[in-house]
C-alpha cells in the first residue's frame, strides 16, 4: 500500500506553472518574515519561542495544495534556521531539525486527511483536528529538543520547560494561523467585512484589549474574560470566517501588547495558554454557526422544493372546477351550434370567460402566496363572497337534492385579507360538505341532506361555519385531517384542507373542526376584521356601561 493511499490523501489541485510559482514565492515570503517577527523571547540553549506560527503556514500549504509542496516547505523552513536563527547552513544539526520540522508538519497533514480532519468545516472535524495537532506538536517538540540537546556541550535544565513552551508555542501558531490561511484560500461568505456591525466588533476587540492591557490599574490578564466576549459575538453572527479572522486580531495584539508592556517569556507563555483556550472556543462556536448556516440554506432549498410542490398540487386541485366548467361550456355551445341555437352562445361565451377569468385570479393568487407567504390586506365583504361562493357550487347541490342554505347578516362587517383566496377556502369546505352528504357517503338515511353556511362577528373576529348532516369525521382522520394527503374519498388528492388550513393562518386566522352531538361535522374559520373597523367603531369592552 502507498503512503498516499494509506493517509487517504486526495489529489492535489491542477495548477499551472505560473500558479505553482505565485504560491511558492507567497509562501516562502511569508514564512521567513512570520518566523523573523515570532522570534520572540527565545528560551536560551533551546532557543525555542513562546509563539511559532510559521508551523501554520506550513500545514495551510499542505492541507490546501498537497504533499507536493514539501520539498519547498524544507528549504524554506532550512532557510528560516539559517537566516533568522543563525544556523550552520550544512551542519547536521540544522539538517537534523530541519527534517524534524518539514517533516514533522507534512505526516500531520498526512494524518489530518487520514482521520478526516482535514477540513475543520466538516462535521465533528474539529476534535479529531484538535487532538492532531496537540499529539504531533508533542511529538515534534519531543524529537526537536533531544536533537538539540545532543548537539549542546553541556547538559541543560528544563528539559520539560522547554518542551511545554515548544508545544504550546506551535499549537497555538497552528490554531490560529492555519485556519486562517484556509478560510482564506476556500470560498466563503466574506460580505459581512462591509458591514458597519463587523467594523463595531472590530471597535469591540480593540476596546477589550485595552481594558485587558492598556489600563494602568489592572493585574496581567485579570480581565482576559472579556475577550470571549466580542469573540463570541462575531463568531455567531459571522461563522468560521469571522472566528478565525477575530482570533488573529487578538493573537496580534496580545504579542503586540506583551511586547509594548515588556512582558518576560515565562508571561508571554502563560498568556498563550490563555490564548488556546481562546482559539478553541472561537473555533468551536464558528464552526457551529457556519455548520447552522448551512443546514439554514438547504432547508431552505428543501421548504422552496416542498412549496412548489405543494403550488403545483394547490394548481392542480384548484383548477379542476373551472377547467371543466369551461369544457362543459364549450360542449354545450357545440351542441347549441348544432341545433341552430347560436343566438344562446353569447350567454355561454360568457361564462367561459368569466371561468377563464377565475382560473386566472386563482394561479396568480396561489402564485404569490406559496413564493412569499404573504397575502393581501384588503377589507372582504362577507355576504358578496358568500354569495358568489353558494352560486358556483348550487348546480351541484341540486344535483344531489340537497338544501344549501345560509345566514348571513347583512350587516356584517368586513374580514380582513384576499378575497380570491378566501373564496377557494370557502369553496373546498363547501365541496367536501357536499361530498359528505352525497349519496355514497349519507346512504339510505331518510334524512334529507342539508349543508348550511353561517356567520357572526365573535369579538375581533369574524367567524364562518360550515355545516352538513353527514356521516362526520371518520375516527382515523380525526387527529390528521389537515395533513396533506391524508384523505377518505377514493380520489381525493388530500390537500384541500391543508391548503385551506395554510391560506386561512396566512390570514391571521384560523381554521378548525368538530363533530357536532346532533351528527355531521362543522368547519369554522375564524378570520380578523378589517382594520377599518376599529377606527371607525370600537368594540364595547365586556363588562363596561
Amino acid at each position: 500500500m502507498t503512503f498516499a493511499r494509506f493517509f487517504h490523501l486526495p489529489v492535489p489541485p491542477a495548477l499551472n506553472p505560473s500558479r505553482v510559482a505565485a504560491v511558492g514565492c507567497v509562501y516562502v515570503l511569508l514564512y521567513l518574515l512570520l518566523d523573523w517577527v515570532s522570534f520572540i523571547h527565545p528560551l536560551p540553549a533551546f532557543e525555542v519561542t513562546p509563539w511559532n506560527p510559521p508551523p501554520g503556514l506550513t500545514l495551510a500549504l499542505l492541507l490546501a495544495f498537497g504533499l507536493r509542496f514539501w520539498p519547498l516547505a524544507f528549504a524554506t523552513v532550512w532557510c528560516g534556521n539559517v537566516l533568522v536563527h543563525g544556523m550552520a547552513a550544512l551542519s547536521v544539526e540544522t539538517l537534523l531539525l530541519t527534517g524534524i520540522t518539514a517533516g514533522g508538519y507534512g505526516l500531520m497533514a498526512a494524518l489530518l486527511h487520514r482521520v478526516g480532519a482535514a477540513d475543520i468545516r466538516d462535521r465533528g472535524a474539529l476534535p479529531r483536528f484538535l487532538a492532531v495537532l496537540a499529539g504531533t506538536a508533542l511529538l515534534l517538540g519531543g524529537l526537536y529538543l533531544l536533537v538539540v540537546s545532543a548537539f549542546l556541550p553541556d547538559s541543560q535544565r528544563g528539559f520539560l520547560y522547554a518542551l511545554v513552551r515548544f508545544w504550546v508555542g506551535d499549537a497555538i501558531g497552528v490554531l490560529v494561523s492555519a485556519p486562517l490561511i484556509l478560510v482564506l484560500l476556500r470560498p466563503g461568505d466574506w460580505k459581512f467585512l462591509e458591514t458597519r456591525e463587523f467594523t463595531l466588533q472590530c471597535l469591540a476587540v480593540m476596546l477589550s484589549l485595552w481594558v485587558v492591557f492598556g489600563l494602568p490599574w489592572t493585574d496581567e490578564f485579570k480581565y482576559f474574560y472579556l475577550l470571549f466576549l466580542p469573540l463570541t459575538w462575531i463568531s455567531l453572527r459571522h461563522g468560521l470566517e469571522g472566528a478565525c479572522l477575530t482570533l488573529a486580531m487578538i493573537q496580534v495584539g496580545l504579542i503586540v501588547s506583551a511586547q509594548w508592556l515588556g512582558y518576560k517569556g515565562g508571561t508571554v507563555q502563560e498568556m498563550q495558554f490563555l490564548m488556546a483556550s481562546l482559539a478553541i472556543t472561537g473555533l468551536t462556536l464558528g464552526v457551529t454557526s457556519s455548520a447552522r448556516k448551512v443546514a439554514e440554506s438547504e432547508l431552505k432549498r428543501a421548504l422552496r422544493l416542498a412549496a412548489a410542490g405543494e403550488m403545483a398540487a394547490a394548481l392542480a386541485h384548484e383548477l379542476n372546477q373551472p377547467l371543466t366548467a369551461v369544457a362543459n361550456y364549450a360542449r354545450a355551445g357545440q351542441l347549441m351550434l348544432e341545433a341552430g341555437r347560436g343566438g344562446e352562445l353569447s350567454d355561454v361565451l360568457d361564462k367561459v370567460a368569466a371561468e377563464a377569468r377565475r382560473a386566472g385570479a386563482v394561479v396568480r393568487r396561489l402564485r404569490d402566496f406559496f413564493k412569499t407567504g404573504h397575502t393581501r390586506r384588503d377589507p372582504v365583504p362577507i355576504l358578496p363572497l358568500v354569495v358568489e361562493t353558494i352560486g358556483e357550487v348550487e348546480e351541484r347541490a341540486k344535483r344531489q337534492a340537497c338544501r344549501l342554505e345560509y345566514a348571513i347578516p347583512a350587516d356584517l362587517p368586513p374580514a380582513r385579507g384576499d378575497g380570491v383566496q378566501l373564496q377557494v377556502v370557502l369553496r373546498n369546505l363547501l365541496i367536501n360538505a357536499l361530498d359528505a352528504v352525497s349519496p355514497e357517503s349519507f346512504g339510505r338515511s331518510t334524512d334529507e341532506p342539508v349543508v348550511s353556511l353561517a356567520a357572526h362577528r365573535e369579538g375581533n373576529e369574524l367567524q364562518l361555519v360550515v355545516q352538513d348532516n353527514g356521516p362526520g369525521i371518520l375516527p382515523q382522520f380525526r387527529e390528521r385531517l389537515f395533513e396533506p394527503f391524508a384523505t377518505s374519498k377514493p380520489t381525493g388528492m388530500g390537500l384541500g384542507l391543508a391548503i385551506s388550513r395554510a391560506i386561512v393562518e396566512a390570514h391571521g386566522g384560523r381554521l378548525w373542526a368538530e363533530s357536532p352531538s346532533a351528527g355531521g361535522s362543522r368547519f369554522t374559520i375564524a378570520l380578523p376584521l378589517h382594520h377599518s373597523v376599529y377606527s371607525v367603531k370600537p368594540l364595547p369592552v365586556k363588562g363596561a356601561p
